[in-house]
């Protein structure tokens, strides 16, 4: 077992512990992927039915989409890209640049 100490670049930020036993890495030697349910070990029964389901379903399919996957209205909800006329799609562009350059200044203040 080894514990290690992880701390972000703030050093007002609480460290965290981790402590391992290896158990992971002898459960999961020769697994070559493994999930964060498989992992944590909240593997929920009756999810995992349903997803078997819905993988069955496109077994023969070349390619699906997440909508299809999820059994989502493709036409609902706000419009596409394609939908929005070239300045509608600028203005949505710069908000969005916007707003990534607020967080960023965000970050760089913390």
């Amino acid at each position: 077992m080894y514990r290690s100490t992880i701390q972000t670049g703030n050093s007002s930020r609480a460290k965290v512990q981790i402590e391992d036993s290896g158990e992971a890495q002898k459960k999961f030697a020769n697994a070559k992927s493994i999930s964060s349910a498989q992992y944590f070990g909240d593997q929920n029964k009756a999810g995992d039915s349903e997803s078997q389901v819905r993988l069955q379903k496109f077994a023969s399919s070349n390619a699906i989409s997440s909508d299809d996957f999820f059994d989502r209205d493709e036409g609902g909800g706000s419009p596409s890209a394609v939908d929005l006329s070239p300045s509608e799609l600028m203005n949505k562009l710069t908000q969005q640049i916007a707003a990534l350059n607020s967080l960023w200044t965000l970050d760089d203040e913390n």
